[in-house]
């Protein structure tokens, strides 16, 4: 019973010390108000009454098979046509057990050769250096947190920037591996680049077990560039990178009105102005009734100037562990039938201190792969653990969508932010 009532009372302990620090000076001492804290407490012990399990726990039957060559996949391509099984391909399983893991089928882990890094030859083409560089499927863009033997040194980003090259655009984190990363057609806020840019070749294995190689420009390259993994196994990637150093620029918070989102002088949304003024760019809207915030990050490519560190107010992990804790309880009051005033100031206690109008912009400069993937370090494996589906829109249809949507006073469940960037959506071939 020890064991048991000790994990209970520090989280009590740790909810009570986020409400006293956090919440209270927010909210008018009420007698609704003071509600909060104990529907916090006990959305505590109910969590803790349940079995603690890690991130998308694997039950038993979830095996991966090991493969270590591109001979390797030929064969269990065949088998497993030949046994009439599905076949996917396990990257640093991001997605959801289900479309990880086949009911009846076979789930491949590309190992050894399938993960190395190949520098092939440093050019100078139209006056510009640039680096070409084979790289297998498995091989992680970052470090992924929730891989023991990842390690930042071994990566893709890491290797190529060492020698002053790098990836124009990348995801939101960097945790996912090459092929994962491309076949969940993850990409970043940027209008002006894209990944697939520096997509040389696509090396894969058909659904026939035949090995293909899809060049720039052609047809296939283009087919399989948006498959989702349905074309076959990806087996190694070739990418022609541009000399890259930093990328600087700042992060800020604002009102929405006053936001990149807000509307300009005719009415019309700031949005698609704004992508395509600035080189990189994500925001994050706050919509909720009591909210109604927006945070502005935007970058450009640089070669010049001092490191200056950027660093998420997530990157913490006690203010990792209070944004999760605030969401779970702005969704669990959302769940009511029916909302009064003070659960929306509850709400927007909650949420405002991780959106602060006071604070100042924060500017960084700093290695491309530390600062594009600007949620890498905000602890969404581990602590912020949500399931989420994303939503594309043509930035052409940003005016209905932005206008009709400032509005909007409530939104139920979670995520309990719309965040109007690029990660990697849920789909068969794990990222």
């Amino acid at each position: 019973m020890a064991e048991e009532s000790a994990p209970q009372a520090r989280r009590e302990a740790e909810a009570k010390a986020f409400f006293d620090k956090i919440i209270s000076p927010f909210i008018d001492d009420t007698l609704e108000s003071r509600q909060l804290q104990p529907r916090m407490v006990q959305l505590i012990k109910d969590n803790i009454k349940k079995k603690e399990t890690p991130l998308h726990p694997l039950p038993s039957k979830h095996l991966l098979t090991p493969v270590a060559t591109v001979e390797e996949i030929i064969d269990a391509i065949r088998k497993a046509k030949s046994d009439k099984k599905v076949l996917r391909v396990a990257g640093s399983k991001h997605s959801v057990p289900d479309a990880i893991f086949p009911k009846d089928g076979v789930t491949l882990w590309l190992t050894k050769e399938l993960t190395k890094i190949e520098m092939q030859k440093e050019t100078t083409e139209d006056g510009k250096k640039w680096l070409y560089c084979r790289v297998g499927a498995g091989c992680y863009l970052g470090n992924n947190p929730m891989d023991r033997q990842s390690d930042i040194e071994d990566s893709v980003c890491y290797q190529v920037a060492l020698k002053g090259y790098g990836f124009p655009e990348l995801g939101g984190i960097i945790h996912q591996c090459v092929g994962g990363f491309m076949m969940t057609g993850s990409a970043g806020g940027s209008l002006k680049h894209s990944f697939a840019d520096v997509i040389q070749e696509i090396e894969f294995v058909d659904g026939n077990g035949c090995r293909l190689t899809a060049k720039h420009g052609t047809d296939l390259w283009r087919a399989v560039g948006v498959s989702m993994g349905l074309f076959g196994v990806i087996t190694h990637v070739t990418f022609r990178l541009p000399q890259m150093k930093y990328v600087e620029g700042s992060e800020s918070n604002h009102e929405f009105a006053d936001s990149m989102l807000g509307p300009d002088m005719t009415g019309n949304s700031k949005l698609k102005e704004s992508l395509e003024k600035n080189e990189y760019m994500r925001v994050n809207w706050f919509p909720q009734k009591e909210v109604m915030r927006v945070q502005e990050w935007v970058g450009k490519q640089t070669t010049v100037g001092e490191e200056v560190p950027y660093n998420s107010i997530l990157s913490s992990i006690f203010m990792a562990g209070m944004a999760a804790l605030s969401m779970a309880i702005s969704n669990c009051i959302l769940q009511q039938a029916e909302l009064t005033e003070t659960d929306y100031d509850i709400i927007g206690a909650c949420l405002r201190p991780f959106v602060p109008l006071w604070a100042k912009p924060v500017n960084f400069r700093d290695t491309w792969y530390e600062t594009l993937p600007m949620d890498d370090k905000a602890h969404t494996d581990s602590i912020i653990r949500v399931d989420f589906t994303e939503i594309w829109i043509p930035s052409t249809n940003v005016k209905p969508l932005w206008i009709g949507s400032s509005s909007c006073s409530r939104i139920r469940g979670p995520p309990t932010t719309l965040p109007l960037r690029s990660m990697a959506p849920r789909s068969p071939h794990s990222g």
